[in-house]
């Protein structure tokens, strides 16, 4: 066994990717799937911190739950080798920027209420 050179400190780096984003996937996995869990296990505490009335249909918000674990999970995946595993962060990363920017268009806000609350159709 050699002592490590540049070349190989090199390979390693890019093979695994950057130290950071490697942090940075294993910090996005722990949040997301804690969070995930959270709405899954207790589905209205989010809605009563945040002062909101509580959903009739609480399992939309636990699926809205399994999805961020599930993104939570790829996270971890791709945190072992950032660049090679980067489809999987493509994914969250259009995940992420697609929901805000659906979840803030008004059609949309007005239906996902809608659903939450138990109505069939959007309210006004």
């Amino acid at each position: 066994m050699h002592p490590p050179t540049d070349a190989d400190e090199h390979a390693t780096m890019s093979e695994n990717g950057p130290a950071w984003a490697r942090r940075v996937l294993w910090a996005a996995a722990v949040y997301n799937v804690a969070f995930g869990a959270w709405a899954v296990v207790w589905p209205a505490q989010w809605f009563e911190l945040g002062g909101m009335d509580v959903p009739a249909k609480l399992f939309v918000w636990q699926c809205v739950g399994m999805i961020v674990g599930v993104y939570g999970v790829g996270y971890a995946c791709a945190a072992a080798r950032p660049l090679r595993h980067w489809p999987i962060v493509l994914v969250g990363f259009l995940g992420k920027v697609f929901g805000r920017s659906a979840s803030s268009t008004q059609p949309c806000a007005e239906t996902c209420r809608g659903a939450l609350a138990g109505s069939s159709s959007p309210t006004t």
